[in-house]
C-alpha cells in the first residue's frame, strides 16, 4: 500500500486513527510517570551532596536533608591573641551536635626532648582528646607544687589539661567564656545559641595578674618575662601534635 493510499484510508476511517493517537499518548504518559518516579525516588534515597572547604580549613559535607558533617584539624597552639580557633562551622540554636575527636598532642615539647635524651619518662606525656588525668597516667606524673597555682590559669580550670573544649560565639569569644562545650573525645547535645564553633585545647593562658607564687624558686623573674613581654600564650607555643575533630550537625 502506497503512502497516499494509507493516508486516504486513515482519513476515511478516522476512529482507528484517533484510537492510535490515544494509545501513543497513553504510552507516553506512562513512560513519563515512570521516569519522574525513578528520579524522585533516587533523589529521596540518595540526596544531593555538597562539599565545601571553609577559609578556616574545615572540610564540610552537606546533604539535601539539611544535615552536615564537618572535619577540622585542631592544632594545640591557639591563635595569636586568643587560645580559641575559629573552626568556620556554623551552628543554629537548638541544633543537634555530635562531636568526636582523635589524635594526640604534647603540651610540653621541651620536657619531651629532655626526657628523650635522658631516657626517663616526661613529666607531661602525649595525651588524647580527653586530656591528662594525673591520677591515672602511666608512668605516674609527679605533681609539682606549682601546678595547683598554674591550673587556675587554664581556660577551663575544672577540666583536664589538654582536653578538647569548644564554645559557640558570633565573634571571637573571651579567653574564658561563660559557656564551654566539654568535648573530650566525644560530645553530644544541642546548641545553646546560634553562632560559629570555636575550638581549643584546655591549656594555660596568662594575663597580667600572675600570682607571686607562680613559680617557686624564681617567681619574679619568670613572672616578669611573661608580663613585660605580654607573652600570654607561652604555654601554647611549645605544644605539638593535632586533633582531628569531626562535627555532625542534625536538623
Amino acid at each position: 500500500m502506497s503512502f497516499e493510499r494509507f493516508v486516504t484510508h486513515l482519513t476515511g476511517n478516522w476512529q482507528p486513527f484517533v484510537r492510535f493517537l490515544l494509545l501513543l499518548l497513553g504510552v507516553g504518559m506512562i513512560v513519563w510517570i515512570v521516569i519522574v518516579s525513578i528520579l524522585v525516588t533516587t533523589q529521596w534515597v540518595t540526596p544531593g551532596i555538597k562539599v565545601s572547604v571553609e577559609s578556616s580549613g574545615a572540610f564540610v559535607i552537606s546533604t539535601g536533608i539539611n544535615e552536615r558533617t564537618a572535619v577540622f584539624l585542631l592544632t594545640p597552639q591557639g591563635d595569636k591573641a586568643s587560645p580559641w580557633i575559629n573552626s568556620g562551622i556554623q551552628i543554629r540554636k537548638d541544633q543537634k551536635i555530635r562531636v568526636t575527636a582523635s589524635g594526640r598532642v604534647c603540651l610540653a615539647m621541651h620536657h619531651m626532648i629532655k626526657s628523650a635524651f635522658k631516657d626517663i619518662p616526661p613529666p607531661v606525656p602525649w595525651n588524647g582528646p580527653a586530656g591528662i588525668d594525673t591520677l591515672s597516667e602511666l608512668p605516674p606524673i609527679t605533681h609539682r607544687m606549682e601546678e595547683s597555682v598554674r591550673s587556675q590559669f587554664r581556660i577551663a580550670p575544672h577540666l583536664f589539661q589538654g582536653r578538647v573544649i569548644g564554645t559557640i560565639a558570633t565573634s571571637q569569644p573571651p579567653i574564658r567564656p561563660d559557656s564551654i562545650l566539654n568535648i573530650g573525645d566525644f560530645y553530644e547535645g544541642e546548641a545553646y545559641q546560634t553562632g560559629t564553633l570555636w575550638l581549643t585545647v584546655n591549656e594555660i593562658w596568662h594575663s597580667s595578674s600572675l600570682p607571686e607564687a607562680y613559680t617557686p624558686g624564681s617567681p619574679e623573674e619568670f613572672k616578669a618575662n611573661i608580663v613585660e613581654n605580654k607573652y600570654w600564650n607561652v604555654w601554647f607555643d611549645d605544644n605539638s601534635g593535632a586533633f582531628l575533630v569531626t562535627v555532625e550537625l542534625g536538623s
